[in-house]
């Protein structure tokens, strides 16, 4: 009987707490619906979180995307997810707006940080669509290149 108890608190309860709960470093957001096509969402990554699923409810206007590692150089990169549909991905560094191509299987879309910040700006398909998800990605740096990515 001890054994299943140990089962139950060591394997059962965290599996269930994550699938009832979530990753932590997920995110799932909204656009209002009412609002206009130019509005914008603000999402800043914790710095604690390296990699996450990001679940975009009723897709309108953009999402800006930030992460900022003050002492670290990093790229936020966005993946190809369950189903990517969004319109354009531009990178935003000192006020100047870039467009970059869309994230694919088999290469993501990133931009390189400046000063210890990084910004995405990624726009909504055109027509009104349920959902896009994607995933999101920083990868630290190191002198000679990439230091750690996460799987």
């Amino acid at each position: 009987m001890s054994c299943l108890r140990n089962f139950v608190l060591v394997i059962l309860c965290p599996a269930l707490s994550l699938a009832a709960f979530g990753d932590l470093c997920d995110v799932v957001t909204s656009s209002d619906l009412a609002g206009s096509d130019d509005q914008v969402i603000n999402v800043t990554f914790p710095k604690d979180c390296l990699f996450g699923a990001f679940n975009w409810n009723y897709p309108k206007g953009s999402l800006l995307l930030t992460h900022a590692e003050a002492t670290k150089t990093f790229k936020l990169c966005i993946e190809e997810g369950w189903t990517v549909e969004i319109s354009r991905v531009q990178e935003v560094k000192n006020g100047h707006y870039k467009t970059l191509p869309q994230p694919t299987k088999e290469k993501p879309t990133c931009t390189d940080s400046s000063n210890g910040e990084a910004a995405l700006l990624v726009s909504a398909p055109e027509g009104q669509r349920y959902m896009t998800m994607f995933n999101y990605r920083i990868v630290l740096q190191s002198k000679r290149g990439n230091k750690h990515v996460p799987h």
